[in-house]
C-alpha cells in the first residue's frame, strides 16, 4: 500500500555484525516519477545498507547505498508500474 507501509525485522545488518551479506526483494513501484525510494535498509545515521530506487542523476533506476560512500547505481530501472522485478545487493565489508 502507498503511504510508507513498512515491516520491521529484528535482525542487525550493521557491517560490524554482518560484514558479508546478500539481500533482495521483489518490487513493483506505484510510479516511475521523481523520488528516492527505500525498499529495504538499515540506517543508524550513516545509511549503512539500503536498496531502493533513485533518480537524482537521471532516470529512475535501482540502487544500493553503502554507508557514507557513493551509491551503486545503474540501469535498468522499472519500466512501468505493472511488472514485478527481483533485485538484490551483496555486501562484503572485507573487500573495501
Amino acid at each position: 500500500p502507498a503511504g510508507g507501509s513498512r515491516l520491521i525485522v529484528p535482525i542487525n545488518v550493521n557491517p560490524g555484525t554482518l560484514p558479508r551479506m546478500t539481500w533482495g526483494a521483489w518490487v513493483r513501484t506505484d510510479n516511475t516519477g521523481s523520488g528516492l525510494r527505500k525498499v529495504m535498509g538499515h540506517d543508524n545515521g550513516g545509511w549503512d545498507r539500503t536498496i531502493g530506487m533513485d533518480n537524482r542523476n537521471g532516470p529512475i533506476r535501482y540502487t544500493s547505498f553503502v554507508g557514507n560512500r557513493r551509491p551503486v547505481v545503474g540501469p535498468p530501472g522499472p519500466a512501468n508500474t505493472t511488472d514485478w522485478t527481483f533485485f538484490a545487493a551483496t555486501y562484503d565489508n572485507f573487500a573495501n
